[in-house]
Order: structure tokens, then C-alpha cells, then sequence
């Protein structure tokens, strides 16, 4: 019997060998920073990076309003490319604008951040980040097209080499013994390379050809108005994901920072490796729902979450199993660090939950059926702050994981695939 790759296969297997890249460069990156920077700098240099997430709300639902409309004109037959050349300027537009504003918040956030930490570095720090990450995140649009286009192995190839010169251009800071503004030069080098190769990619995905002639702000305008649904939906899910870094920078020590972010980042091979399934599931699910091929996105959804909860017990055990060598390899002269068999399994807890919730909410969002999460994902967010901040504050670093358990468990673990079936029904019943 032969084995039939689809075109989604080979995206997702590419992706795969991309995220793990990806992930191995960040823990070989981790024991080069608590070295050269020390507990305390690199618990700074985990909360500033740890914003990524927020600045990733500059997108305001641009990026998969827009992958839906091309996945609707590629099912009609209709040529996309004039609709794109329509809107790059406003695009870029839209990004300059956001830095502008931005600059005028950010010293004023930057002292809330980092006041427990006594930090008395440059008081542009967040906002040069900040405007890196807001820039990164509009070239990422680009990311949208390719998966439309069914094209995905291009974002991967630019996301890893974006990561990869990330952790050529600390190995380069570090060697060249820089001390002054060293946390800031070693930010920089951390999150611009990413940026860059998303520039490349944009400029590669978008046609260029007389995109200011062509620039139509009627389409963009119709566009970013499409967009306000998955805006709302990304900034409640950026609550319920992002607030992590804001509350520890708030309520636990450096150290404990420390751990949590180290876990994290083991943990981010289940959320990369899985976000290349969502990611290149999503077009398929939209074109196959659009088409009533219902029976066969199920066997879809169903066979990507088992793939996920595989990947997340693997992960856990091989954590656990090889704990000891972790701490090891972590360790810094003079600091002991733990990490705790309690934090890995409530972890993993916490991402089984995900991958379920995750995958029902991108099979939503396929179907433009975004009216439930509009009540689910603010509900959770509100949970999780509340959660988040009482049990952190009494709980420390189990109080964190506990809280985004409970606030997935209340919310959208059961509302999700509840809307799901029931607003499919009613097109089971139209198409018939």
C-alpha cells in the first residue's frame, strides 16, 4: 500500500524540522545568556522578550482575515494578486504608525515592568523592542499568504534562519565582551534578525509590481473592517496566553522568573511543533468546509489532536526523565537553580488543554464562525487575570500554572467544540 503524500504533509514536516531548529537554538541560547548577563539581567531579558506576544497584537486580525479571503478567491478561481498590490502600502503605513504611537507609552510601561527589578539601563529599551517586534509583526502578515498559498515551507525557511543568526549575533556580542548598554545590545541581537528575514519575506510574498499606483484605501479600509473579529479574538487570547510575563515580572523573584521561563522554553517545542499543524490545517479546513466536505476536516481535526497530545506527554517524560541533566545544564556558577517534577507535569497539563482548544478554535476561525469567541475568549481573559494574580500572589510560580489551567477548563475547553457542532448542523442542513 502506498503512502500518498498531500501537499499539507510536506509543509507540516517542513515546519516541523524548522521548529525544532528553532527550539534547539533557544536552549542553546539560554546557558549563554545566564552567563554573560547573570540571574537577574537574564530574568529582565526573559520578561522583554516574553512580550513578543503583545506586540503581535499590531497585526489587529489583518493577517488571518486576509489568508480567508484568499482561500475564498482561490476556491472561486478569481486572481488575488491585484487585491494584494492593493493594500501594501497601507501596510506598511499601518506599522509606522503604530511605532509612532507606541513611542509615546513606552517609557511610562518600561518603569511599571521593571520597577521591582531596579533597572537603571537605557529608558528607550522597551521602545526600541517594542518597535522591532511591532515592525516584525506586520512583514509577518506575509506568513498569512504563503499558508493560503499553501506555500508554508517558505515562513519556515525564514523563521529558522531568522532564529538562527539570532543566536549567531549573541555568540558575536558575547565574545566581543561589550559591558556597556550590554542587556540592550544583547535584546537587539536577540529579536532584530527575526525581523529582518520577516522583511525579506514580505517583500517576496507581496507583489510589488506598481503597488503605490495600484494602492486602494477602500480595500484596505473593507479589509481592517473584516478584520475587527479576529482583532478582539487575538487581543482576548493574548490576555489569557501573554499575561504570564507581566504578573511574574510583578509577583516572584528573579529566580523563580528564571525557572518558569527555562520550562517555557522546553515546553515551546510542543507549541512551535503544534503551530505548524494549526497553521497549515487552516486552509485546508477552510476550503474543505467551504466545499461541505465535512466528514473529512473532522477526520482531520481529530487525527491533529491526537498527533499534539502525543507530543505533549513525550515532552514530559523526556523532561522528566532527563530533569537532573537539564539542571545541569542550566546551572550557573554560584546560583542553584530547580526545576521542580510539579512545574513540568503542570505544564504539560496546561498544553494537553491547549492543544485541544487551540485546534478548535483555529477550526472556527477557518469558518469565519468567530461570534462565539467573541464572548469565550474575553470571559477567559478576565478569569485568567483575576486567577493570575490572586493564586500568584499566594502560590508563587504553581499559582501561575494553576490559573491558566482553571481559566482554560472554565471557559473554552467545552464552549468551543460545543459551538463548533452546533452551528454546524445548521450547514449540514443547508447543504442537504
Amino acid at each position: 500500500m502506498k503512502l500518498k503524500l498531500q501537499k499539507y504533509h510536506l509543509i507540516i514536516m517542513s515546519g516541523w524540522g524548522s521548529r525544532i531548529i528553532m527550539a534547539a537554538t533557544q536552549l542553546v541560547a539560554i546557558p549563554i545568556l545566564l552567563t554573560n548577563l547573570g540571574i537577574k539581567d537574564y530574568a529582565i531579558f526573559s520578561v522583554l522578550t516574553g512580550l513578543n506576544i503583545w506586540f503581535a497584537l499590531s497585526c489587529f486580525g489583518i493577517g488571518p482575515s486576509l489568508q480567508n479571503r484568499i482561500s475564498s478567491l482561490k476556491v472561486q478561481k478569481k486572481n488575488y494578486h491585484s487585491y494584494l498590490t492593493s493594500i501594501t502600502l497601507f501596510l506598511l503605513l499601518f506599522g509606522i504608525v503604530q511605532v509612532a504611537i507606541f513611542s509615546i507609552f513606552s517609557p511610562f510601561l518600561q518603569r511599571l515592568l521593571l520597577k521591582q527589578f531596579n533597572y537603571n539601563g537605557s529608558s528607550f529599551t522597551l521602545f526600541i523592542i517594542g518597535s522591532i517586534y511591532i515592525l516584525n509583526t506586520v512583514f509577518e502578515i506575509s506568513n498569512k499568504i504563503f499558508f493560503a498559498e499553501q506555500r508554508g515551507y517558505w515562513v519556515y525557511l525564514y523563521n529558522t534562519l531568522g532564529r538562527f543568526f539570532s543566536l549567531v549575533s549573541i555568540i558575536v556580542v558575547c565574545s566581543a565582551n561589550i559591558q556597556r548598554n550590554k542587556l540592550l545590545i544583547l535584546i537587539i541581537a536577540w529579536v532584530f534578525p527575526p525581523m529582518l528575514f520577516s522583511l525579506i519575506g514580505y517583500l517576496h510574498a507581496i507583489p510589488l509590481s506598481n503597488w503605490i499606483k495600484h494602492a486602494k484605501i477602500s480595500v484596505f479600509r473593507e479589509l481592517l473592517f473584516k478584520s475587527k473579529d479576529f482583532a478582539t479574538i487575538t487581543i482576548a487570547g493574548t490576555v489569557i496566553v501573554g499575561m504570564d510575563y507581566i504578573v511574574i515580572s510583578q509577583v516572584l523573584i528573579p529566580s523563580d522568573i528564571v525557572v518558569y521561563n527555562i520550562a517555557n522554553k522546553v515546553f515551546l517545542l510542543i507549541s512551535l511543533g503544534y503551530s505548524v499543524i494549526l497553521s497549515t490545517l487552516w486552509p485546508v479546513l477552510s476550503e474543505k468546509f467551504q466545499l461541505g466536505n465535512i466528514k473529512s476536516a473532522h477526520k482531520l481535526i481529530y487525527k491533529n489532536i491526537s498527533y499534539g497530545s502525543l507530543l505533549v506527554v513525550t515532552i514530559v517524560l523526556v523532561f522528566v526523565f532527563f530533569r537532573g541533566a537539564f539542571i545541569e545544564y542550566f546551572k550557573i556558577e554560584g546560583d542553584t537553580l530547580n526545576i521542580p517534577c510539579t512545574i513540568i507535569f503542570l505544564f504539560g497539563a496546561y498544553y494537553l488543554i491547549k492543544v485541544w482548544t487551540e485546534t478548535f478554535s483555529i477550526t472556527l476561525q477557518s469558518r469565519n464562525q468567530t461570534k462565539v469567541l467573541m464572548y469565550v475568549l474575553p470571559l477567559q481573559a478576565c478569569l485568567n487575570i483575576i486567577f493570575m494574580f490572586t493564586l500568584g500572589h499566594y502560590f508563587k510560580l504553581n499559582g501561575i500554572l494553576f490559573s491558566l489551567i482553571l481559566c482554560n477548563l472554565l471557559t473554552s475547553a467545552y464552549m468551543l467544540p460545543f459551538a463548533h457542532y452546533k452551528s454546524l448542523k445548521l450547514i449540514t442542513k443547508s447543504i442537504r
